[in-house]
């Protein structure tokens, strides 16, 4: 995967947990992404 595929499934990754955690923030509901660090790909 180049750099740009990551860096663009990693925005697309934030996004994805982002949006039902401002949707859910108001019922008190916290909601969490686990970003993995550096994987090696080929």
């Amino acid at each position: 995967m180049s750099h740009e595929g990551g860096s663009a499934s990693k925005a697309a990754f934030r996004s994805q947990t982002n949006s039902p955690r401002l949707d859910l923030k108001p019922r008190g509901i916290d909601v969490a992404g686990l970003h993995a660090g550096y994987v090696g790909t080929d």
